[in-house]
């Protein structure tokens, strides 16, 4: 791997290729490792200045501060980023400029330099929509929603879900906008309640029904029917359910079809329709269990909500006895 590499970026060099350069400096700082990292970048940047490309130099700066960063050196990664996106800018380097800024607010972030990310986010998001690259400003709102998250300042994770749904809508890109309009009703139902959030999903699915999207439409209904159970709006909750049931069925998704019956099946407990509920819940188990591609978390969730409504069932019993008998619920 380290033959190629060499081989590669001797080829890049020769047809003065920017773009490649960089990308196999990258590959050769990975294998190399955090000790010889900064030093094929420290090379890049010499042989840059001795034939005097500004780009080419401003870019091997760019690779300086991710091997800086590697090293935990980050004062200096952000001087080394900041130098090379007034470089770019300089130059008239958009595109360049765009990329160096977003490493300055990821290498601020790791720098605990939260208020100096903000500030630097807003330069990304205008170069991003200069150049007209909506994912790339969406990107790195994503980036700071994360960031914030992981630091638990959720107004502020909030404010950056916001601004994801308002570069979507800007933009006319209708179905990005609903599935980031249903990522922030997940945090708002956090710290505002399940009434703000309920609007939210509401958005959303009348977003995905005006698209097409059967899956969306299905995954925004079922998170409705949730904040409807948080409500207590119980029979609502159940209308709202055997919509987003039909909807997951026909969209062919088996992932979205077991998220959506696991909603159901909570539906369906608040109004005692214990027995569709348990095997509501039990479907979800088995098309989890039966996905090509194993994932814990979501048998873990699927597990969850059987063994909630097996709970909520022999609670039932207990304070109805003689009803219906279900021994086994409380053990189950």
């Amino acid at each position: 791997a380290l033959k190629a590499a060499k081989q590669a970026l001797a080829l890049a060099r020769e047809v003065r290729d920017i773009d490649m350069i960089g990308q196999v400096l990258q590959v050769l700082m990975q294998i190399s490792g955090q000790e010889r990292a900064s030093g094929i970048a420290e090379e890049e940047l010499m042989m840059a200045k001795k034939v005097g490309d500004r780009k080419r130099e401003a870019f091997a700066q760019l690779k300086m501060a991710a091997a800086m960063a590697m090293q935990d050196r980050p004062r200096e990664a952000i001087r080394r980023a900041t130098e090379a996106m007034e470089q770019l800018r300089q130059i008239g380097d958009l595109k360049g400029e765009a990329k160096a800024a977003y490493l300055l607010v990821e290498l601020q972030c790791q720098a605990k330099r939260t208020m100096d990310a903000k500030r630097s986010a807003k330069d990304v998001q205008r170069l991003f929509k200069e150049i007209g690259d909506t994912k790339g400003a969406v990107n790195v709102l994503q980036y700071l929603t994360s960031v914030f998250l992981e630091a638990g300042e959720q107004h502020e994770a909030i404010q950056a879900a916001r601004d994801q749904v308002k570069v979507f809508r800007e933009a006319g890109f209708k179905e990005e906008e609903a599935s980031a309009t249903l990522g922030l009703a997940e945090m708002t139902q956090q710290t505002m309640g399940p009434r703000d959030a309920l609007r939210l999903c509401k958005d959303a699915a009348s977003m995905f029904n005006s698209v097409g999207d059967i899956g969306g439409e299905a995954r925004a209904l079922a998170q409705c029917t949730q904040l409807h159970v948080s409500l207590k709006s119980n029979s609502t909750a159940s209308e709202t359910a055997k919509r987003a049931e039909e909807l997951a069925r026909s969209s062919g998704d088996a992932k979205v079809l077991a998220t959506t019956l696991q909603a159901c099946a909570e539906a369906y407990t608040g109004t005692e329709r214990f027995a569709e509920a348990l095997d509501l819940a039990k479907e979800a188990l088995q098309l989890v269990e039966k996905a090509p591609v194993k994932d814990e978390a979501a048998k873990a969730s699927a597990l969850a909500c059987l063994a909630s409504v097996h709970l909520q069932t022999g609670h039932h019993d207990v304070n109805h006895p003689g009803i219906r008998s279900r021994p086994r619920g409380l053990k189950e």
